[in-house]
């Protein structure tokens, strides 16, 4: 039981509504909630990942962190995952200003983030060198993950310049 304007707790229950993988649900509490508080900063970003990974409403996803950056919230994961929305819907310049805040040897997100951008913008050993520097960080299942990253933005980059042998070598790998 949880009281109706109690916005915490109905955040928590769209946060065991995502991980029940229910995410129309999660993403209603998490609405709620936003209603009745604004600045609970997991939130926005509990909130984002529903609309850039699931939904791929990067422009959802925009609008709610940017929110969350004029309401006050000034975490890091926000300006990351605005940054990753940001590139996500190719505004690459945007992305990078948020993202130059941060120092070289910052987070892992951070430096994984930069290394999508380099890759995005055909910058090889220099997106090799953030994913390379972000992965030396990250352990289990984050270092799995990375490396997806890695490789997918690799895998689009040959594609992109028509390098489909070295596309097909990666995907074997």
């Amino acid at each position: 039981n949880y009281k109706k304007d109690d916005a915490f707790a109905i955040y928590l229950r769209g946060s065991i509504k995502v991980l029940e993988k229910d995410y129309d649900s999660a993403k209603n509490f998490y609405l709620k909630a936003l209603k009745i508080q604004k600045n609970i900063p997991e939130l926005y970003i509990n909130l984002a990942f529903i609309y850039e990974s699931i939904e791929e409403n990067y422009d959802e996803a925009i609008n709610l962190l940017r929110t969350a950056v004029k309401n006050g919230i000034n975490e890091f994961l926000v300006h990351n995952n605005l940054a990753y929305a940001l590139i996500e819907n190719g505004e690459i310049k945007e992305a990078e200003k948020i993202l130059n805040y941060y120092k070289e040897n910052s987070s892992p997100l951070i430096l994984t983030s930069k290394g999508i951008i380099a890759f995005r913008r055909d910058e090889v050993r220099r997106g090799d060198s953030y994913f390379t520097r972000a992965i030396s960080q990250l352990d289990g299942d984050l270092k799995i993950l990375a490396n997806q990253y890695w490789l997918s933005e690799k895998i689009s980059y040959y594609i992109r310049k028509n390098k489909i042998t070295k596309a097909k070598d990666l995907c074997s790998k």
